[in-house]
C-alpha cells in the first residue's frame, strides 16, 4: 500500500512541476512580450526625436537665413537713409536751420543700433519660428 501512495505522490509532484513550469514559461512570455513592446516604444520615441530635432534644427537654419536676409536689408536701409541725408547736406546751401535739423537726423540715425544685438536678433528668430511675428 505504501508503495501505491508513493507512486501516485510522485505523479502528484511531476504533475504540478508540469504545471509550475507552465505558468512560468506563460509568465516569461508575457514578460518578454513586454519587454519587446518597450523597447519597441523606446526606439519609436528616439527615431521621433532625431526628426523633431533635425526638422528644429532646419527651421533654424530657415530662420539664421531669414535674419540674416532682415539684417542686410534693414543695413541697406540705413546706408540710405545715410546717403540721402548726407547729400541733401551736401546741397543745401540754406540756413544754418535745415542744416543743423539734418546734421542732427543724420546724427541721430548713426546712434541707433538699426541691426541689433545678438539677443535681438535671437528674440525676433525665435518669435518668428512660433509664430509670433
Amino acid at each position: 500500500m505504501l508503495k501505491g501512495s508513493t507512486i501516485s505522490t510522485i505523479e502528484a509532484i511531476r504533475l504540478k512541476d508540469e504545471e509550475t513550469k507552465q505558468e512560468l514559461e506563460e509568465d516569461r512570455k508575457f514578460l518578454q512580450e513586454k519587454m519587446d513592446k518597450v523597447r519597441a516604444d523606446a526606439e519609436n520615441l528616439a527615431s521621433a526625436y532625431n526628426e523633431d530635432m533635425r526638422k528644429l534644427e532646419e527651421r533654424m537654419k530657415e530662420e539664421s537665413e531669414a535674419s540674416r536676409r532682415e539684417r542686410e536689408k534693414v543695413a541697406e536701409e540705413y546706408k540710405h537713409q545715410i546717403s540721402s541725408l548726407t547729400e541733401k547736406l551736401n546741397q543745401t546751401t540754406s540756413n544754418d536751420t535745415d542744416r543743423d535739423s539734418l546734421i542732427r537726423q543724420i546724427e541721430e540715425l548713426k546712434s541707433k543700433s538699426v541691426l541689433g544685438g545678438f539677443f535681438t536678433n535671437l528674440g525676433r528668430a525665435i518669435d518668428r519660428a512660433f509664430g509670433m511675428v
